[in-house]
């Protein structure tokens, strides 16, 4: 297929409604955590110890925001804490599920309750949300066209295979 014709059915499937993973970035979030972990073998580890302190983190942070990180670096117990419990920037279903349910229902710039998982108990700080968007033709017009390329290669491969095992069945 020519440059001049792929570009042309690139276009005209993008013109019939593509589908989204060409031409739609995902809703993603900058975020941080304070993890303590729930381990019954330590006093100031038990369910009960780990929410009381959960709660007083979050009662210290409210209206101090900016100051999150340097609380992460303080209070948590995960590795993230040495980058301010930095989470980086994620896209749904890269966390447990339930911070990841909690997470992408904040709004920027807040915290949220403590939450529990498997490995302890959170406050999440949404600090980011890059919203979901469209790319434009021209951003993506290469990608689609080597998919159309491909799905044409594997259309012909399984014609050439169709005729093969035709060929073998007329032989015998």
């Amino acid at each position: 297929v020519g440059a001049v014709t792929a570009v042309a059915l690139a276009s005209r499937f993008w013109g019939l409604g593509c589908p989204k993973i060409f031409h739609e970035v995902a809703t993603h979030l900058v975020a941080r955590h304070i993890l303590i972990t729930i381990n019954l073998d330590f006093p100031e580890n038990t369910r009960a110890a780990v929410e009381n302190r959960m709660h007083e983190i979050q009662r210290k942070l409210c209206g101090r925001i900016n100051r999150f990180a340097e609380f992460a670096k303080k209070y948590s117990e995960c590795p993230t804490a040495m980058e301010g419990g930095k989470l980086g920037t994620l896209s749904k279903g890269q966390l447990y599920p339930e911070l990841d349910r909690a997470l992408f229902t904040m709004e920027e710039g807040t915290i949220s309750d403590p939450l529990v998982s498997d490995i302890g108990m959170h406050l999440l700080y949404c600090e980011k949300i890059h919203p979901e968007k469209r790319l434009p033709f021209n951003q993506i017009a290469n990608n689609i066209m080597e998919t159309l390329r491909r799905q044409e290669q594997r259309r012909i491969q399984k014609s050439w295979l169709d005729d093969l095992k035709q060929s073998s069945v007329l032989d015998e």
